[in-house]
């Protein structure tokens, strides 16, 4: 089991370390030296992450029209605010 589990385990980290090159801003824990501002364009999408039909792992962004409000406020909280919750 120890082996399955490190295997999926691996395969998120490799989702989220794609989907974190991918999103060019900072917010919350997720900071990046050459993009350090947030970016409102980055609540319009989705970040999708599938495995392709040759077994690799693909990455997109989806469109997203209006964030819900629930979304939008958790992405224009500071951090603090956010471990008070």
């Amino acid at each position: 089991n120890l082996a399955i589990d490190l295997n999926n385990m691996i395969i998120t980290c490799e989702g989220v370390a794609r989907a974190a090159l991918l999103r060019n801003e900072s917010r919350g824990g997720h900071t990046r030296l050459d993009y350090p501002e947030e970016r409102d364009e980055c609540t319009t999408f989705n970040t999708i992450i599938k495995k392709s039909n040759d077994g690799s792992m693909s990455i997109e962004k989806g469109s997203r029209k209006n964030p819900t409000d629930e979304l939008s406020k958790i992405a224009h909280s500071e951090l603090e605010e956010l471990e008070n919750v």
